[in-house]
């Protein structure tokens, strides 16, 4: 089609914050306190005191208060209280700890510990609750290295390098061996689905195990070392240790080589979770790979940084937990979005269990991800009344905002316009009882438009200019540095009043009265260009259309995750009448992910109604 007239507009981005998801903060041990060595063995205040030395598997307690750490090179488990921020000494080597490696709770709260001892005589021992050894399930292992539960109360050890043990009922039996050659499997956790997740540290990859049958296939990776996210054909590790359940089918792994923590999805898709590139570490900072904030994966600004990533537990409200040897660490991952493991088996060492026989119901929530900056309303489905949200990421409690319950639905009126619907949680209560947590998410497929805003409609009133945003929603796997694009507004109805030539685009600033994540995620500001043109759309009817571009590095665009990329204003005509609507329509979508030539799929959202 011919364009018509046109007017070339620069146009600012401001930089916003608020556009990863997640933050990454450290719970306590390493150099904090003043330690020129980071490691240490220290009990008391978790995060002024506390030390540790290579601390490596975890696992939470039924109430999520507790989180348990195997300290390997200090011989202990050591106990951390969450909520009081205080570190102890659960056993040692008094109760037969030698170089514990895994631990995993059950829904009794007994604590199973995998010791690997001196590589040949590994043991699996029981505790109760109350410190005392309930049984030794297992002796003589050799190279144990990690342990996950099942909801039957069966122990999965792997031994060996490449073989799987199966203990139940004082009977331990092989229940899947890696044939391929150098495998070294270094973590496990049992799946919703009754698969068995196990990762290779040497291999590079992501095994599905059936316990039932001994079948063994590749999820993900074993395509050697590397640093790729995306669809389990390209994406790759770098010496992946120990892993944990998460839900949804999702398995979080440390993937200790790349100095990241990362997520397959149900389908062996590879998504970031935290940690960037060594070489992007901030300049100058006296601890390189140590470094606290958001869970970015831009490769510029103050992005969480991880170093030697190991041990791993995802708890019920999805809030992660990690242990990272390099500086002796034990770390926290709140407000990502990823769902918690449920209360079924514990996978990765996390443990299961509710503590309770009352089983609630978890509510529903529609929709459940995307960035809405004009707002929107979210529905909910429940069959309990007493449903409460949180919009930070806080686990929901009966003290929190309660959802208006109309027979088993009720809504949500969401007004953030800096965050996306991984920040909502919402909770189901029985009396004491709460359902699992339910979390908005990220978004599982890139788009562009304009999304809808709470009444389902861009209100504008006869002779008014109006402004609303051009939103992108981006995977976690993906980000964008160009792109390209085209926006119309078109009369619905022939003949009738068509938008001026005064439809237009506007900078964005960090003083707007409204702020927004905007698409200058990596500097100070970013400039696109606005071209304005005109098309007959038949009837008597204009299309008034921009084209908007920002091509390059220089353009300073850089954002992942979400970001308005265009804040349009669109005068309505004084000749309209009350009623009358426009459509508009983000086409020709085009981005690249470095600037050139790597390009990023971004299909349209619906049209919008004004």
């Amino acid at each position: 089609r011919r364009w018509g007239a046109f007017l070339a507009l620069g146009v600012v981005f401001a930089a916003a914050s608020g556009s990863a998801v997640g933050t990454v903060d450290t719970l306590g041990g390493g150099p904090r306190q003043g330690n020129p060595a980071n490691f240490g063995y220290t009990d008391g205040d978790t995060l002024n005191a506390s030390q540790f030395s290579t601390p490596s598997g975890l696992a939470l307690d039924s109430t999520g208060n507790y989180l348990f750490v195997a300290d390997r090179d200090n011989n202990a488990i050591r106990r951390l209280n969450l909520g009081g921020n205080l570190t102890e000494t659960f056993v040692a080597a008094a109760q037969g700890i030698a170089r514990p490696v895994a631990v995993a709770m059950d829904s009794a709260d007994n604590l199973y510990v995998v010791n690997q001892g001196n590589g040949a005589n590994g043991t699996v021992l029981k505790f109760d609750r109350f410190k005392n050894l309930v049984a030794t399930l297992a002796t003589g292992l050799n190279n144990a290295s990690a342990v996950a539960l099942d909801g039957s109360g069966n122990v999965y050890v792997t031994v060996q390098g490449n073989t799987v043990r199966r203990i139940s009922g004082g009977t331990s039996t092989v229940v899947g061996t890696v044939t391929a050659a150098g495998a070294s499997l270094s973590g496990i956790a049992v799946l919703d689905s009754g698969l068995v997740a196990l990762s290779d540290v040497a291999r590079h990859g992501i095994y599905l195990l059936n316990p039932d049958t001994g079948v063994i296939t590749t999820n993900a990776g074993f395509r050697g070392a590397g640093d790729v996210f995306g669809p389990p054909e390209f994406a790759k590790f770098n010496q992946p240790s120990q892993i944990a359940k998460a839900g949804d089918g999702m398995v979080v792994v440390a993937d200790r080589g790349n100095h990241r923590v990362k997520v397959v999805d149900s389908a062996g898709t590879v998504l970031h979770f935290y940690g960037i590139p060594a070489a992007d570490w901030a300049p100058g900072w006296p601890w390189p790979g140590w470094y606290d904030g958001a869970a970015c994966d831009n490769g510029f600004g103050a992005c969480a940084e991880a170093r030697e990533p190991l041990g791993l537990v995802v708890a019920a409200d999805g809030t992660v937990y990690s242990t990272e040897v390099y500086y002796h660490l034990i770390r926290k991952t709140t407000g990502s979005g990823l769902a918690g493991p449920g209360t079924g088996g514990g996978g990765g060492g996390g443990g299961g269990g509710s503590g309770t026989n009352v089983v609630v119901t978890a509510p529903t929530i529609s929709p459940n991800s995307g960035y809405f900056p004009m707002g929107q309303v979210i529905t909910v489905g429940s069959p309990n009344p007493n449903v409460f949200y949180t919009t930070d990421g806080t686990v929901p409690t009966t003290n929190s905002l309660r959802v208006a319950m109309n027979g088993n639905s009720g809504t949500i009126r969401w007004n953030n316009s800096m965050k996306d619907l991984t920040s909502l949680r919402v909770r189901a209560f029985v009396g004491t009882n709460a359902s699992a947590v339910v979390s908005g998410l990220a978004s599982s497929a890139n788009s562009i438009g304009v999304p809808a805003s709470l009444n389902g409609q861009i209100l504008a009133g006869v002779g008014s200019t109006i402004s609303f945003p051009v939103v992108v929603n981006l995977r976690p796997v993906d980000r964008v540095q160009s792109l390209q694009f085209r926006v119309e507004v078109t009369p619905d109805e022939l003949h009738a009043n068509n938008i001026s030539d005064q439809f237009r685009a506007l900078s964005i600033l960090t003083n707007d009265f409204v702020r927004v994540v905007t698409a200058a995620q990596g500097a100070t500001t970013a400039v696109y260009s606005a071209t304005s043109y005109a098309l007959s759309a038949g009837g008597g009817r204009t299309n008034r259309g921009l084209a908007i571009s920002a091509i390059g590095t220089n353009s300073g665009v850089m954002f992942s995750n979400y970001a308005v990329v265009a804040m349009l204003a669109v005068p309505i005509p004084k000749t309209a009448r009350e009623g009358q609507t426009y459509s508009v329509n983000v086409l020709n979508a085009s981005a690249t992910s470095d600037g050139m030539q790597t390009p990023v799929s971004l299909p349209s959202m619906p049209a919008a109604t004004i």
